[in-house]
């Protein structure tokens, strides 16, 4: 049976951008001398991932020490090792990417249980968002919590201040963070997805 050269060369098309698929919603991780691994993540104890390359026989714990990025193809989201103080390696950590380009945008969830006599355990959570421009040291911007510790927490016209020196040299963002002069977590990544794509953010599921 004969086939015809616009077949194969079909096939071979079709083939060929189901790899590019496939690879491009394939896990994988950045080691800390910059190499990309295509590799499967997976659970490796309490809060703590592991990978797997192909090349590999066993799973690896994904370090600090090693690693600078990874990323979760299931839930569509980049972690990244970033420092909350400048020169402190202790102070890295892996967080969640929010907002990639120009501007990061990060975010760190904090889950808090408490229990209660009568209504037993119960958990809450806040958010912190932390913010990058051009350096792996982030900076506080938003935090959700609205407890005592905040009291603590830098000042909300500093904050608006560090975000407005970041964005002031594209102007379109700058003159509507002004105009609009709201700092709500829907703005701030409304204004950072615009200065980083110069489009307006659409709702995405996470």
């Amino acid at each position: 049976m004969k086939i015809s050269l616009t077949k194969i060369a079909a096939l071979v098309t079709m083939l060929l951008f189901a790899s590019s698929t496939k690879a491009q919603n394939a896990d994988y991780v950045i080691t800390v001398q910059g190499d990309t691994l295509a590799c499967k993540i997976s659970g490796l104890g309490f809060i703590r991932y592991g990978y797997k390359t192909a090349q590999m026989k066993t799973q690896k714990p994904i370090l600090l020490s090693e690693i600078k990025e990874y990323y979760l193809s299931k839930e569509g989201v980049i972690y990244r090792k970033v420092y909350k103080r400048p020169n402190k390696p202790r102070s890295a950590e892996f967080l969640r990417v929010i907002e990639n380009g120009k501007i990061n945008l990060y975010e760190e969830t904090t889950t808090t249980v408490s229990k209660d006599a009568a209504f037993g355990a119960s958990a809450s959570s806040s958010n912190k968002w932390y913010i990058s421009k051009g350096s792996d040291t982030v900076k506080v911007l938003k935090n959700s919590d609205i407890s005592l510790a905040t009291l603590f927490f830098k000042s909300k016209e500093k904050r608006k201040n560090d975000f407005a020196e970041m964005i002031m040299d594209n102007k379109e963002v700058y003159d509507k963070y002004l105009a609009d002069d709201k700092f709500s977590f829907e703005q701030i990544r409304a204004l950072v997805h615009l200065y980083n794509t110069g489009e307006l953010f659409k709702d995405q599921p996470k």
